[in-house]
């Protein structure tokens, strides 16, 4: 989420730790940036994005998801945490509780 949860994500990170930014979905401009805890801490922040990249990286990358997660997501011992699943007729409802940033995890559409 970016600029809004700036603070809370810095505060989150343990020391040593480190944050990617990998888009900035509801801001790029953070408000309050306390650049005493990055050093307190010893943090590295770094940005990146998928946009522009190759169509051959985003290839290489989602084959290498795949074999890291598909296993694991079978298995139950990694889990994605999902706020909400939607039929796909209230698609409007699921993107306005996005939007009003009520979700913690990942909404989800069913087709039937």
């Amino acid at each position: 989420m970016a600029a809004p949860y700036w603070e809370k994500n810095i505060a989150a990170l343990r020391t040593d730790g480190r944050m990617v930014l990998i888009s900035l979905m509801g801001g790029s401009i953070a408000e309050r940036v306390d650049l005493g805890q990055i050093l307190k801490k010893r943090l590295q922040n770094s940005g990146t994005t998928l946009r522009g990249r190759p169509e051959e990286y985003k290839i290489r990358l989602t084959r290498e998801f795949a074999e890291f997660a598909l296993e694991r997501l079978a298995a139950g011992r990694l889990k994605p945490v999902i706020d909400n699943v939607f039929p796909w007729e209230q698609v409007a409802d699921a993107r306005a509780r996005m939007e009003a940033n009520q979700n913690t995890g990942k909404i989800v559409l069913t087709i039937d």
